[in-house]
């Protein structure tokens, strides 16, 4: 028998055996390639979606920054349109030629001092977290489609927050000061206040706002979008809608109201300063320290009047990690549900 022959012999009594072989060989370099396609997919996509990452993720540090910037570029702003509103100034200039009226106008000064304080406070927090919104709302559309939103349109929609530093710091300080006359009319100059008792005046008054249906914090949509601005349907219309209605949240009141608290309690702190004990030889702790009505009221309108606790409290509210919190969540859900644009 030839070798071929033997060859063959052996071929055609092993050819099942070949033929699953060669199913199997086959079966396994097409299974090799699939999966070596299946991973260099996996890997494209993954260094897609890697970059998109940081491309989304600069550009939301990007829009914080602009945001932040945008407030401290505001506070010049801010305090003016509290110094027109409450003029403590004047008042002031006027008692220092002692005239004889000087306690009416002592006590007008007082109430407009508490007056003057809080608004910084309640409208300080309105603005943050309205432009906090706003930058976040215009990052959002913007990331989705860059041409979407036309600058002239940006401005526009920015310029909203000058409703709030316009008539809306005039209605805070309005109703503040209807609040404030009916708290501070039984305390008369000469009364000495701890810093307890301070604490508690102001925390009446927020129980007071909080209660009245002029609450700016209920009503903060209304101090900054009028409501003719909410007919349209092309896309600076949605913006304002979307951002009318994320004012009108609960979150958002809940978390503004929170930030008016934190910001009293920063007051507080700032004129705790001012309650040291001095001329005793005792200990007197500082709780216990008591001061006249009458001195406290100077000590409050330059914490006003001067950057100190406007600088703090802006400072306060840009760090804050709720708000930080918000403006990202905001982001998110703008960047990715724009689809009626």
């Amino acid at each position: 028998m030839s070798v071929f022959s033997k060859i063959g012999g052996f071929l055609r009594r092993n050819r099942n055996r070949f033929f699953v072989g060669g199913i199997i060989v086959t079966g396994s370099i097409l299974l090799t390639r699939y999966a070596q396609q299946k991973l260099r997919e996996w890997q494209q996509n993954e260094a897609k979606e890697f970059f998109e990452r940081t491309r989304k993720q600069q550009h939301f540090e990007s829009t914080e920054r602009t945001c932040n910037q945008t407030i401290l570029s505001l506070v010049g702003a801010l305090n003016e349109a509290l110094s027109k509103a409450i003029n403590t100034e004047d008042i002031v200039a006027e008692l220092r030629n002692n005239p004889e009226n000087k306690i009416e106008l002592w006590e007008e000064l007082k109430v407009l001092v508490f007056c003057k304080v809080s608004s910084l406070i309640y409208v300080s927090t309105l603005l943050v977290t309205m432009l906090r919104v706003q930058l976040n709302v215009i990052g959002g559309y913007l990331y989705k489609d860059p041409s979407c939103i036309t600058l002239e349109m940006q401005q526009k929609y920015l310029c909203l927050c000058h409703n709030l530093l316009d008539a809306g710091t005039l209605t805070v300080f309005k109703l503040l000061e209807g609040e404030y006359k009916k708290i501070l009319e039984i305390l008369p100059l000469q009364r000495q206040l701890k810093i307890d008792d301070l604490e508690k005046i102001f925390w009446a008054t927020q129980m007071a706002v909080r209660e009245n249906s002029d609450d700016p914090i209920k009503n903060f949509k209304n101090f900054v979008i009028p409501d003719n601005m909410l007919n349209g349907r092309d896309v600076f219309n949605k913006m304002v809608q979307d951002t009318a209605d994320l004012l009108d949240s609960d979150e958002v009141k809940n978390l503004v109201s929170s930030c008016v608290s934190r910001g009293f309690v920063l007051l507080g702190d700032q004129i705790a300063e001012y309650y040291s004990p001095s001329g005793s030889n005792t200990f007197v702790h500082p709780s216990d320290v008591k001061i006249h009505l009458a001195k406290l009221i100077p000590i409050i309108n330059g914490l006003s009047s001067k950057h100190s606790l406007p600088d703090l409290l802006i400072q306060q509210l840009i760090t804050n990690d709720k708000l930080k919190t918000l403006g990202a969540n905001v982001y998110e859900a703008f960047s990715y549900n724009n689809n009626n644009l």
